[in-house]
């Protein structure tokens, strides 16, 4: 933990789950490992911190099924309006059924729940060290 605590310091990071059990969680666990973190408890939530400018995040870790509007169809609105954002998705459903669905692409970083703290950690680091991931939301 220490190594990653280290390389984590000042990286800022945008928690989007409707359920607040698993959000708040989430939330500890992230700022155990050094993150400092902000959350929402909607796409549309989020969308507006974003708008604001109150919130600038390295990576958005969002839940994949959420109502009113998905956590797909949350990065495809920060495509439209130009934004980019690295975004880890995550699911209680295997990533196969949300692929073979039409839910989520293959190539999108992905973690499924429940997870441990330290996965959460690893994925997280995993998405911010890529060059290009993925699951950025692109214009």
């Amino acid at each position: 933990m220490t190594r990653l605590l280290r390389r984590t310091l000042g990286e800022h990071i945008l928690v989007i789950e409707d359920n607040e059990m698993v959000r708040k969680s989430s939330v500890r666990s992230l700022q155990r490992y050094g993150y400092r973190v902000e959350q929402a408890s909607s796409a549309p939530e989020a969308l507006e911190l974003l708008r604001s400018g109150t919130v600038e995040p390295d990576l958005i870790l969002t839940d994949v099924i959420m109502p009113r509007m998905s956590g797909v169809e949350f990065a495809d609105e920060l495509a439209r309006l130009g934004a980019r954002y690295p975004i880890l998705f995550m699911s209680g459903y295997p990533r196969e059924t949300v692929v073979q669905q039409g839910i989520l692409q293959q190539d999108r970083p992905y973690l499924q729940k429940p997870f441990k703290p330290a996965k959460l950690a690893e994925r997280v680091r995993e998405v911010l060290d890529s060059p290009s991931p993925p699951g950025t939301a692109r214009a």
